[in-house]
């Protein structure tokens, strides 16, 4: 069996949050990690906070080592 955890934008674009829910993933036993990212082009403005840096997606591929990164 293989195990995919998905972290939406509950997150709320904060890389530090994201990171932690990488780790309980991990914890937990996920072999992959999905982050689902938005923009304010799919969203809008007011939601423009779900977004987030390629440099900081890099930091969470650099975090989630170890695990599958989708």
């Amino acid at each position: 069996m293989f195990i995919i955890s998905e972290i939406s934008p509950q997150f709320s674009g904060k890389v530090e949050v994201a990171e932690q829910m990488i780790l309980q993933s991990k914890l937990a036993g996920a072999d992959a990690i999905k982050v689902q990212l938005y923009d304010e082009v799919q969203f809008g403005k007011e939601r423009a906070y779900l977004s987030m840096t390629f440099n900081d997606l890099k930091r969470l591929k650099q975090f989630a080592i170890g695990t599958t990164y989708y």
